[in-house]
């Protein structure tokens, strides 16, 4: 009887050894679903009417990116841009996207990415902002959304 439950045991253990959970390709999640931006988080702080903030929504709550903004993945290489704020309507038509290793690519942007699965992106960008605030790191959380 022992020897039975060892066998069953070692065959058993030999099945789950030899069932590997495999995960899409980045490029495969990216398309799989609309991404909505969640936030915007920008490190060490952007200055707006003299008060620092780091949250890029405050910065513009009427704006694109505090409004639905929406990333689109196509299988043809180009990536699409969505938002309800105001004057989003002129987002320019879709852009070319590529993925290499930890970095994506929307055009000439670069982002790494931090984290992504079927449920969350998580992009971050180190620029220059030009405004006087010098170079911030922006980390960028979007959810999947339902096709």
């Amino acid at each position: 009887m022992n020897r039975k439950i060892m066998l069953f045991l070692f065959v058993l253990a030999a099945a789950a050894g030899s069932c590997k959970r495999i995960d899409p390709q980045p490029q495969h999640i990216l398309k799989m679903h609309p991404w909505k931006l969640n936030s915007a988080v920008s490190l060490p702080g952007r200055t707006v009417h003299g008060s620092k903030t780091t949250d890029l929504f405050a910065l513009d709550p009427q704006g694109c990116l505090a409004n639905n903004y929406t990333l689109r993945f196509d299988t043809d290489s180009t990536c699409r841009a969505s938002s309800n704020g105001a004057l989003c309507d002129m987002i320019a038509g879709p852009i070319t996207w590529r993925q290499t290793g930890d970095e994506l690519f929307l055009g000439e942007a670069a982002y790494k990415i931090k984290a992504l699965d079927n449920s969350k992106m998580v992009l971050v960008m180190t620029a220059d902002t030009r405004t006087g605030d010098g170079v911030q790191t922006v980390t960028y959380t979007y959810s999947a959304e339902d096709k």
